[in-house]
């Protein structure tokens, strides 16, 4: 019988270090796969079809809608559903809530880029934005780096505050809310922006030798999070370079204002596994991840909660009521 993982299903079958080497795995075997499709939907909504294609036992495809403006109405910005099946037979094996899976492996993409790219002592990790994501991200950045305190900054003080109390009860570890950008960035090791704007903030005034920036949030032409020249004064690595220069809103301005150009995207994520020494070289140098998400990383997340749950934990019934996510 087909199986449905609903969000705490996922949360209970799906760890950080194992979902970041399925990750590793499935980028060593095959790349990022085929481009997905974004439509437009009404004046904000976008509707995202991923097809994944890239495992040796199984394919899937994602359908998700993005929203930003959900939040304000108490839903998710992001939500959907990725089926699995196998590669063998075409049969449909399972399908998993799409927005906790997007989730996971937005955060675990996050942190195989920055075991290359990040200095391997970096213990202070700075979050810009308050949103759902800060929680993912603190969790799967502690799998690679020795994180022991986090900085937090959102437009909405009263929400930074509300996430640093829930990082600080999830993690027990020191948070502190920052009043600035700046201040964020200046106190951090690595950085990860995770905001819907529409406009830079962050600054090539704020980036300081031996930072490690991970711009998440800017995943459409009409987003964007980082100005031009935080481009130009850093080694940019990208999810997927078809995926970047197409979708990524604050590098595709880059691009056209020429402080970056496509040939001075360092590598993908499939040339840095490959080649680990393409990745960070030196101490002092400044490090960008511009990632848009691609397919790949949502089989690498439900190959690994499938094959797992075989083991030994099979998920809910489809048609089950669903339990509430964690």
């Amino acid at each position: 019988m087909m199986k449905h993982y609903t969000a705490s299903d996922i949360a209970h079958l799906c760890s950080y270090p194992d979902l970041i080497e399925e990750m590793r795995n499935i980028f060593l075997a095959k790349g990022d796969g085929v481009q997905r499709q974004h439509l437009k939907i009404g004046s904000d909504g976008a509707l995202l079809m991923m097809p994944a294609v890239e495992g040796e036992r199984y394919f899937g495809v994602k359908l998700t809608t993005v929203f930003p403006a959900n939040p304000e109405q108490g839903k998710e910005t992001i939500q959907g559903i990725f089926c699995l099946f196998d590669r063998s037979s075409g049969t449909l094996l399972a399908t998993f809530d799409a927005s906790e899976l997007t989730a996971r492996r937005t955060a675990a993409a996050s942190a195989l880029a920055a075991s290359y790219l990040s200095r391997p002592d970096s213990t202070r990790l700075g979050i810009l934005g308050a949103g759902k994501l800060p929680v993912y991200f603190v969790a799967a950045y502690r799998a690679v780096r020795p994180i022991e305190h986090v900085n937090i900054w959102a437009r909405s003080g009263e929400k930074a505050v509300a996430c640093a109390r829930r990082l600080t009860g999830e993690f027990n570890l020191p948070v502190t809310v920052t009043a600035t950008v700046g201040e964020t960035i200046l106190a951090s090791d690595i950085v990860s922006s995770l905001t819907s704007s529409t406009s830079p903030f962050v600054e090539s005034s704020h980036l300081k030798p031996g930072l490690h920036i991970d711009l998440v949030g800017a995943h459409t032409p009409a987003m964007s999070e980082a100005t031009p020249l935080c481009f130009q004064s850093a080694r940019v690595f990208v999810d997927s370079k078809a995926g970047a220069v197409a979708e990524a809103g604050d590098l595709m301005e880059a691009i056209r204002v020429g402080a970056l150009a496509t040939c001075d995207i360092e590598a993908d994520f499939r040339e840095l596994v490959l080649s680990p020494s393409l990745g960070r070289r030196e101490g002092a140098e400044i490090t960008l991840f511009k990632s848009v998400g691609v397919a790949a990383e949502d089989l690498a997340a439900a190959t690994l909660i499938y094959e797992t749950g075989q083991s030994g934990f099979d998920g809910t019934v489809a048609g089950a009521p669903a339990c509430s996510p964690r």
